[in-house]
């Protein structure tokens, strides 16, 4: 029993609250209920990263592919998003507007992104 009230105060520590209209940040694994709306979005993958490293110029600019669960009311959607470098990308969900603003950190040859360092920039709107 015990380490299911861990397990619980952990999940519960892993929430935030997130803004109507003004961009927030979400690391993978975390979740943020959207305020005035029965939305909340969790970081769920980074399914691929591909996107050209700052320090390298490319022919193909890549992209990075992003993974969120949406839970709106009882339902739950997946939500997959292709962001390029400096890039963003949007979808549309119950008469909002989720937009992926960037995907922090950049890559860069000098070192190997680990799945705990990803950060997404996202902004969710009335559509």
């Amino acid at each position: 029993m015990r380490f299911l009230v861990s397990l619980a105060s952990l999940l519960a520590l892993s929430q935030a609250s997130a803004p109507l209209g003004e961009p927030f940040t979400i690391g993978l694994g975390e979740t943020a209920s959207i305020d005035s709306t029965d939305l909340s979005l969790s970081f769920v993958a980074v399914t691929g990263d591909s996107r050209c490293p700052r320090d390298v110029n490319c022919v193909v600019a890549g992209e990075a592919v992003v993974v969120f669960d949406a839970r709106s009311g009882d339902a739950l959607t997946e939500l997959t998003f292709r962001v390029p470098p400096g890039g963003d990308d949007e979808q549309k969900l119950d008469g909002l507007t989720i937009r992926i603003l960037g995907l922090e950190p950049e890559a860069d040859t000098a070192r190997k992104i680990d799945a705990g360092d990803y950060v997404a920039k996202v902004i969710v709107t009335e559509t």
